[in-house]
């Protein structure tokens, strides 16, 4: 359910960029059969974003030559290092806890990390360091079904009554649609999140796309929630989080 403070949300961007269209959605696993799930809404074109410059640059980067670490559900393989980021960790994101929808993994800027006193999960909450998500899907999903599903996961974590945060939330639905350009999300492509807390800044990118920057702190920092908080929707993700914390340190690169 969404929050008192962001319940306006959805009225306002169907006022933003069109009409609001209501659609059947499909989860599609490749060749495995199909599965209905309940209507969605997706919102109109005629966005007014601006994709990132620079700040993307080797977001969900391939990992055919990297050194590769393996999510045991999926299979799906993810980079141990990324440029400045390194891989923390990974699990699988499941719907009604039966189908494997994406695979998640959790890099950090390795330097912000050992800046810190006794690196943690909180400090990446917090904002203290530089982090990418990457979310790897295991079966093609319907671009109205995945902005729905992580708007209705961020917004709970989002402040109270906060028109800025409203706002923000928002502009990530808008930039989610800009990145996929209409398509869904197809099993194999890579969505990744960058956020650069020192600018306010999160850079979203599908695989081989460009990507869209928008200047929005407090969704951020409740995207990064939805795997990090309490109430994560992955509890081995944020398992494996923590281990590759310790192993970070145990193993300083």
């Amino acid at each position: 359910m969404w929050r008192r403070g962001v319940q306006a949300v959805r009225p306002t961007v169907a006022s933003m960029y069109g009409t609001v269209v209501r659609t059947k959605t499909t989860w599609r696993a490749g060749g495995q059969g199909q599965r209905s799930m309940p209507a969605a809404e997706i919102f109109g074109t005629g966005l007014g974003l601006i994709a990132g410059v620079g700040l993307g640059a080797g977001l969900c980067v391939a990992c055919d030559t990297a050194t590769t670490s393996v999510e045991p559900i999926t299979k799906i393989a993810f980079p141990t290092s990324s440029g400045r980021f390194q891989l923390l960790g990974h699990g699988c994101r499941k719907k009604y806890g039966l189908f494997s929808v994406y695979a998640v993994g959790l890099f950090v800027d390795r330097d912000d990390a050992k800046a810190c006193q006794q690196f943690s999960l909180p400090d990446i909450q917090a904002g203290h360091v530089a982090a990418r998500l990457e979310l790897a899907f295991a079966r093609t999903v319907d671009q109205a079904t995945m902005i729905e599903a992580l708007a209705d996961s961020v917004a709970p974590r989002l402040p109270t009554g906060d028109e800025a945060a409203a706002a923000e939330l928002q502009e990530l639905s808008a930039a989610l649609l800009q990145v996929s350009q209409g398509q869904s999300f197809a099993v194999h492509s890579r969505l990744c999140f960058d956020w650069e807390p020192r600018r306010d800044l999160l850079v979203i990118g599908l695989e081989g796309g460009l990507p869209v920057t928008i200047k929005a702190p407090r969704v951020a920092r409740a995207l990064f929630d939805v795997y990090l908080d309490e109430q994560a929707v992955s509890a081995d993700a944020k398992a494996s989080f923590q281990q590759g914390i310790e192993q970070m340190f145990a193993h300083p690169q």
